[in-house]
């Protein structure tokens, strides 16, 4: 007899998951809410402009770092999703990454990389993996007259991006940046190296500012995705600079900036494992003895699987693989970037451990 656990299991891994008819998303923008989209072949102009951090579903609030009742601001929210998880095409939060908490997805993708060939490279599970995403209220040079609009991106490409185009090199007297940084303010951002073990502090402009804040100029282009049966364009930023702004706001802009935590659809852990495995919590499903499948509140363990031999080998020659645990209580290299709280606690506090947890993790994706 199967168990309604390996029935969604087998039931995702052969592709023959149930369609809801209509997708999931990560987001959920009221149809008032303006969006803005980068045009392909010119420059555009964008301001960002800060919001008040209200309400429980941002990340910060729920560790307890920042209240939730607007005395606090954010700019350039990032959050973490999967994408495509299923046949449907549906994307959900990532419990995870955003909040520590058990998510399904991430759980599977775990079990798949422990159990099929090529583990952490295996595309299947590469396809799992969160990725993180930011939104952030925008006023754009052209279409000033549409007020505040919401941008959405990829992390890497847009956050990484403007604050590179903000980065300060007071040592380069050609640095543009260094000149602008005499009359504004700054702020600095640590940053550790898994790689070279180094911490280096790097400083930004305060771009963001309302009323003394710069514009991040963005040109882009056209470019085609392609995947293997059918083939995408899309528009690509080229590069961000900053812009000197020809307005600056009052202090009040941020009041009318809308709340992006907001539109995070948040859902339970049983929320998300119906939408993963295409079904409703507590749906009846063709299991022998006609068993109901589980209201999964709780994390249910997947059928035990003989672990892959090359695994083996590897725990053996690589101690840090096969349990030892960091300072924080989770597994290293097995665990690494598992617990977005305590993992971004190891970067502050101990910079050589999570070195160590990071290597660790690259050994065990590359059995």
């Amino acid at each position: 007899m199967k168990t309604v656990q390996q029935y969604y299991a087998e039931s995702y891994e052969g592709n023959s998951g149930f369609s809801s008819g209509s997708r999931n998303f990560a987001l959920n923008f009221p149809e008032d809410v303006p969006v803005y989209k980068l045009t392909a072949d010119v420059t555009n102009v964008i301001d960002i402009i800060p919001f008040r951090i209200k309400g429980e579903k941002h990340p910060l609030v729920k560790a307890g770092k920042v209240p939730g009742d607007g005395t606090e601001y954010d700019d350039i929210f990032m959050y973490w999703e999967h994408k495509n998880i299923n046949e449907n095409g549906d994307n959900v939060v990532c419990l995870n990454k955003m909040y520590g908490k058990p998510c399904p997805v991430c759980e599977e993708m775990k079990r798949l990389a422990n159990t099929l060939e090529g583990g952490w490279k295996n595309q299947k599970v590469k396809d799992l993996q969160p990725k993180a995403r930011v939104i952030m209220n925008v006023i754009d040079w052209k279409n000033r007259d549409k007020g505040i609009q919401v941008f959405s991106g990829s992390a890497f490409i847009v956050r990484d991006g403007i604050l590179a185009g903000a980065k300060v090199n007071r040592q380069d007297e050609l640095d543009e940046n260094s000149v602008y940084a005499k009359d504004t303010d700054t702020f600095k951002i640590t940053v550790s190296d898994w790689k070279t073990k180094s911490i280096t502090e790097t400083e930004h402009i305060y771009f963001q500012s309302p009323t003394n804040g710069f514009g991040i100029s963005i040109p882009a282009t056209t470019e085609t995705f392609n995947t293997g049966t059918a083939s995408y364009e899309f528009v690509k930023p080229i590069k961000f600079t900053l812009k000197p702004r020809t307005i600056q706001y009052k202090n009040d802009i941020v009041d009318k900036a809308y709340n992006l935590a907001d539109f995070l659809n948040i859902q339970t852990y049983d929320e998300v494992a119906a939408v993963f495995y295409g079904v409703k919590p507590n749906q009846e499903v063709d299991v022998p003895d006609g068993a109901v499948a589980p209201a999964l509140d709780k994390p249910v363990a997947p059928p035990a699987v003989e672990q892959p031999l090359k695994t083996v080998a590897a725990q053996k020659e690589n101690p840090e693989l096969s349990g030892e645990k960091c300072s924080f209580g989770l597994k290293l290299g097995l665990d690494y970037e598992t617990d977005a709280e305590i993992c971004s606690r190891c970067v502050d506090e101990n910079p050589k451990q999570y070195s160590k947890c990071a290597k660790a993790s690259k050994n065990l994706a590359s059995l």
